[in-house]
């Protein structure tokens, strides 16, 4: 019977903040796991969002999830310990690449500084663009 049980929990999927709820981790330590390698993705769709926007839902398995609890080296009761607005223990496993506004950010500020000028960055929050 817990065979059984066990499959059923590889076929539910869950988002990335139930992920992180199951292992007792901040949401922002899931980017950690996610960014190391541990585990991807098992499914993704599309949801619209308002009008004109869609956002990306990406899905894991339960059992994946659980399984990362396991994981040798890995020193998950210091993650869960960590108070709010201090640095994850996960972090030294995986470098997170730099955001898309962080890496405009830095192309604006280079342009800003060889041609001596000031240099606006804007989002429509209605294209994406």
């Amino acid at each position: 019977m817990d065979k059984l049980a066990a499959e059923a929990d590889g076929e539910q999927y869950i988002t990335a903040q139930a992920a992180a709820d199951v292992l007792e981790i901040r949401p922002a330590d899931w980017k950690f796991v996610e960014a190391a390698g541990w585990i991807a993705p098992a499914e993704t769709y599309e949801r619209k969002v308002g009008r004109y926007r869609t956002v990306t839902v990406v899905l894991y398995r339960l059992g994946d999830v659980r399984d990362l609890r396991d994981m040798p080296g890995v020193d998950w009761e210091a993650a869960r310990g960590v108070a709010k607005g201090k640095p994850s223990p996960l972090r030294e496993y995986a470098k997170l690449a730099p955001t898309s506004a962080a890496a405009v950010k830095g192309f604006c500020q280079e342009l800003a500084d060889r041609y001596g000028t000031t240099v606006w960055a804007w989002h429509s929050p209605y294209s994406g663009g």
